[in-house]
């Protein structure tokens, strides 16, 4: 399975998400990557300092 990781597909906490489902690490291949892709929701980190 090929995955592209980059900010025109994914949309906060999606990237992890996407990569949680995967049934092995061995069974895919990033095709691209971008860090930028790895959005987190600004409202979320406010609530788990809370």
């Amino acid at each position: 399975m090929n995955i592209s990781i980059d900010e025109s597909m994914f949309a906060s906490s999606q990237a992890d998400v996407t990569l949680s489902h995967l049934p092995s690490w061995e069974s895919f291949n990033i095709t691209s990557f971008d860090l930028s892709a790895i959005k987190v929701d600004e409202q979320m980190l406010v609530n788990i300092q809370d």
